[in-house]
C-alpha cells in the first residue's frame, strides 16, 4: 500500500508549499527505514521517544540504503521502496498503541520548543533567499 501511495504523494507535492514539501518527503524517506531497522527495538518506548530514535535510524538507514540502490543501478525506486518501508512501519507503529507508556507534557513541550527554535533559526537564515 505504502509504494502505490507514492504516486499519489507525488501528485500532491507542486500543490504544496516547499517547507511542507521537504518536511513530507524528509519523513516518508526517513521514517520508513528507520522503523524497518529498529521498529521492533523500540516498541516499549513512548511515542515521542520512538518517534526520535526513529527518525535518527532512518537517517542513517536512508544512505545506506540510497547507496545500495545506485550500487545496483535502481536509484528511481528509491521513493517507492521507502513509501512501502514507511507504510509497513505505520502498520506496526499502530499495532499495540494501547501497551506503551504516554509521552509526559513536559517532554512534548521541550521537544515542540525545539522544533519551533529549529524553523525560527531555519527561517531567520534561509528567509532572505529567493
Amino acid at each position: 500500500m505504502g509504494a502505490a501511495a507514492w504516486p499519489l504523494v507525488s501528485a500532491l507535492l507542486p500543490w504544496l508549499p516547499a517547507p511542507v514539501r521537504f518536511l513530507l518527503g524528509w519523513f516518508l524517506f526517513t521514517f520508513g527505514p528507520g522503523v524497518a531497522v529498529a521498529g521492533r527495538l523500540t516498541r516499549d518506548l513512548d511515542g515521542l521517544r520512538r518517534m526520535i530514535v526513529l527518525l535518527g535510524v532512518g537517517s542513517a538507514a536512508t544512505a545506506l540504503l540510497i547507496d545500495i540502490l545506485g550500487r545496483v543501478n535502481l536509484v528511481p525506486t528509491f521513493p517507492y521502496v521507502a513509501a512501502a518501508l514507511t507504510g509497513s512501519g505505520l502498520t506496526a507503529w499502530c499495532d499495540g498503541l494501547n501497551q506503551r507508556s504516554r509521552t509526559e507534557w513536559k517532554d512534548a513541550a521541550a521537544c515542540a520548543g525545539i522544533v519551533l527554535l529549529a524553523i525560527g533559526l531555519g527561517a531567520g537564515v534561509f528567509g532572505h533567499r529567493p
